[in-house]
């Protein structure tokens, strides 16, 4: 976690430096949906402290600079999810990204007319490493590139179309039904995670007590 020295020591560095664009990247997540009450206390304050802390934080100590230059812009990645109705068991998640959401608007409206862009990026799902892209789902070169072209034409955005078409769609459902379809999905994914980690639990066990039996036996036999 990052105490108050650590962002002292960024200041410092930064101090001698021109910085034109800050982008807060708001990534931490669950390991899988989860009630709040079961939520690791670290997880939880890893979250509040990347997702919250971090970004507030470093805007603080880099928008003075911008707006005395009246030149710069500062890109806040939330998610869609911070403009989507209660999302249950990614409660600390979903608040996280909707602070960071009302502060972005926020500072755009106190900076634009000093000449700083603070723009808002609501992204759906990214490809990682083990998922191929999809036209819904693009590949991080591809959603950046996207991005970029959005910056300075519009302070709230998804950042890539398809990803406006979804947040559209989702919009049009109810509120009740919404909750109902992702409480269903998120329960059914959080019960696989557990099973899926207490099977790989076990296979560790296993595979250590199988360890320790041939190293005990290949010690007897030497001596």
């Amino acid at each position: 976690m990052l105490g108050r020295h650590v962002y002292q020591e960024i200041y410092d560095a930064l101090q001698e430096l021109e910085i034109g664009i800050l982008v807060n990247v708001a990534a931490v997540h669950y390991d899988h949906p989860q009630y709040f009450v079961l939520i690791p206390l670290l997880r939880l304050l890893q979250i509040l402290d990347e997702n919250v802390s971090a970004a507030t934080v470093m805007t603080y100590q880099l928008l003075p600079q911008m707006l005395e230059r009246q030149r710069g812009a500062v890109i806040n990645v939330c998610s869609q999810i911070s403009c989507l109705p209660p999302t249950p068991l990614l409660s600390a998640y979903t608040a996280s990204m909707v602070y960071l959401r009302s502060l972005s608007e926020c500072l755009q409206l106190e900076s634009r007319r000093r000449g700083v862009i603070v723009q808002t990026l609501l992204p759906g799902f990214v490809a990682s490493s083990t998922c191929r892209p999809t036209f819904f789902t693009p590949s991080p070169t591809t959603y950046v590139r996207h991005a970029l072209a959005t910056l300075g034409v519009a302070s709230i955005t998804c950042g890539y179309w398809p990803h406006s078409i979804q947040s559209w769609l989702t919009s049009c459902l109810p509120q009740w039904l919404w909750v109902w379809v992702v409480s269903l999905l998120f329960r059914r994914h959080r019960l696989q995670s557990i099973t899926l980690a207490k099977e790989q639990g076990v296979q560790a066990w296993r595979c250590f007590y199988s360890f320790l039996v041939k190293t005990t036996k290949h010690s007897w036999t030497s001596v």
